[in-house]
């Protein structure tokens, strides 16, 4: 009976080690059974080849991108410039327009303005400075040359100073030295 005790007891041991077999191993533990490769492999040489490709592409991708980081900084700074020469040209047809008298004085005072206020206005600044600063801008005119002139020369001389007038118009309208010249000779004489 111990012989025929023992071959059952290993078989009831190997019936339960079979039982237990699927249910303490996981499917990592199971031995692998060789698949079969998915992936086509390629000669060495082809490889080194593809890999000296790549690095290539890489390298020209990183170069494409600095050379992309410098167009942008230039293009920033080439609309600073641009931004930059057109408030410099607003002020000076401002300046223009108000008669300024010394433009380089006024156009540096307007643009330190302009950097400390917020609103960037530039006909604003230029008030601003003709209100603070009037000895940059010739005096406004509120009546014209001839008519300042014109009452002043009939009460003192008696008579009409039509050349006079018209010497004095011709002066403003051309603005060249000659008839300013004729225009003062004119009054001079007629006091």
């Amino acid at each position: 009976m111990t012989e025929h005790g023992t071959a059952i007891d290993e078989q009831q041991q190997t019936e339960q080690t079979e039982h237990e077999l699927p249910e303490t191993l996981d499917s990592e533990e199971l031995p692998s059974r060789p698949q079969e490769p998915t992936e086509r492999l390629v000669p060495v040489s082809e490889a080194r080849r593809y890999r000296r490709r790549a690095q290539t592409a890489e390298q020209r991708v990183r170069e494409l991108e600095s050379d992309l980081h410098e167009g942008q900084e230039q293009l920033a700074q080439r609309e600073q410039q641009l931004d930059e020469l057109a408030t410099k040209r607003a002020i000076d047809i401002a300046l223009q327009e108000h008669d300024v008298v010394d433009a380089e004085v006024a156009t540096l005072l307007i643009q330190q303005q302009l950097e400390d206020a917020c609103d960037g206005d530039v006909e604003q600044a230029v008030c601003e400075l003709r209100r603070r600063k009037p000895f940059l801008f010739r005096p406004q005119r509120t009546q014209s040359l001839t008519t300042a002139l014109g009452p002043y020369t009939e009460q003192r001389n008696g008579h009409g100073g039509g050349r006079m007038e018209h010497a004095a118009e011709e002066a403003i309208r051309s603005g060249r030295r000659g008839d300013l010249l004729q225009y003062l000779r004119l009054r001079r004489s007629q006091k």
